[in-house]
């Protein structure tokens, strides 16, 4: 199903009205939860958005053209991060986005960092933001309105040694 949705996703691309709402190069993903009418085999599992009620996502992502270019089945019970990237490798149109956005659920270090090595550019709206602390390779050129968010100077000689790892 994906590797049609990606032949009409690129037919609609090559029209020239499909310009006037984006180039192809950025993207959103989202997951979007469906109850199911008995709980099966996940009886036992609870979701700390969903609880106990049974259900699984569609885990879409959208091109800046709103064009759904992949969707894929996934247990609500799961974190939505391993499946941005899968789905933005899935097909070609994936391929071409450059910026990809996303909420929380798609949030992990792994994640970033994966990311930026394949060229993709994660853009992610965190939950809490103001409790949370960023830490920056050169606090001194930290936009004023985001200098409260800063907690101090990443220590790049730690990321150096251990990069193997990363």
């Amino acid at each position: 199903m994906n590797q049609a949705l990606a032949i009409v996703v690129a037919a609609q691309g090559k029209l020239p009205m499909s310009r006037v709402w984006g180039m192809g190069t950025s993207a959103s993903s989202d997951g979007q939860f469906f109850p199911t009418a008995r709980h099966g085999e996940v009886m036992n599992m609870v979701n700390a958005k969903y609880g106990s009620v049974p259900g699984l996502k569609a885990y879409t992502h959208v091109s800046d053209q709103f064009a759904p270019f992949a969707c894929q089945s996934i247990p609500a019970t799961v974190s939505e991060a391993p499946y941005i990237l899968d789905g933005l490798l899935m097909n070609e149109v994936g391929r071409h986005v450059r910026e990809q956005y996303a909420d929380t659920a798609g949030f992990t270090d792994h994640l970033f960092g994966a990311s930026s090595l394949l060229g993709y550019n994660l853009v992610l709206r965190i939950r809490d933001l103001p409790s949370k602390r960023l830490y920056v390779f050169n606090p001194d050129t930290t936009p004023r309105e985001l200098r409260k968010l800063v907690g101090g100077k990443a220590r790049e000689d730690l990321i150096v040694a251990n990069w193997p790892d990363i």
